[in-house]
């Protein structure tokens, strides 16, 4: 078919770029009436980059699954891995609270596979299970001496870490904090 033909077939129409994630209008032919896709770029990015693998990886180490309208998903469309495999095997949104827990973790060859995930309702369960509870009877301030343990909101015991592996109490913690900014404004 001469390309005078093709001029005739093809002006003026046009379809969705087929990235998925825009809705941006792209002629059928480019210039050399070559069958177009996607918009300039959109070729590269996501579901549609060479070497996409079904997730990507932030600078700090984790894996993130690309959902764009995903409830839980980040600016970027983005949201762990571990936690989208949570919520596969539940069949239901993670609520905001709710914790993943990693049993073997993933910097000791743990993998985000659902065998190696433990879900809990809230930090304070994760904590609680997890780390057990803390013995704080051979604690005692360096500062003033005292021996008194005070929880925090989560029940956690309320001490400070001091010099030389030795802890100091929250008053003494606090009046320390309030010295400082006294002394730095």
């Amino acid at each position: 078919m001469p390309k005078s033909t093709w001029k005739i077939i093809f002006k003026g129409l046009y379809k969705r770029c087929e990235c998925g994630d825009c809705d941006t209008l792209v002629h059928i032919v480019d210039k050399a009436y070559r069958f177009v896709k996607f918009t300039h770029g959109h070729q590269s990015v996501g579901r549609n980059a060479y070497n996409y693998k079904g997730y990507s990886k932030a600078s700090e180490g984790r894996l993130y699954v690309v959902r764009k309208h995903h409830p839980n998903a980040d600016s970027r469309g983005r949201i762990l891995r571990y936690r989208y495999e949570m919520e596969l095997e539940l069949g239901r949104y993670l609520e905001g609270d709710e914790e993943v827990h990693h049993i073997i973790p993933v910097s000791k060859g743990g993998s985000d596979e659902i065998e190696n995930l433990r879900l809990y309702s809230d930090h304070k369960q994760h904590l609680r299970i997890e780390h057990g509870p803390i013995d704080t009877s051979n604690r005692f301030c360096y500062i003033c001496g005292s021996k008194k343990t005070t929880k925090r909101t989560n029940g956690r015991p309320d001490w400070y870490y001091g010099p030389n592996e030795t802890f100091k109490c929250r008053n003494c913690y606090e009046r320390q904090r309030k010295k400082l900014n006294s002394t730095s404004t």
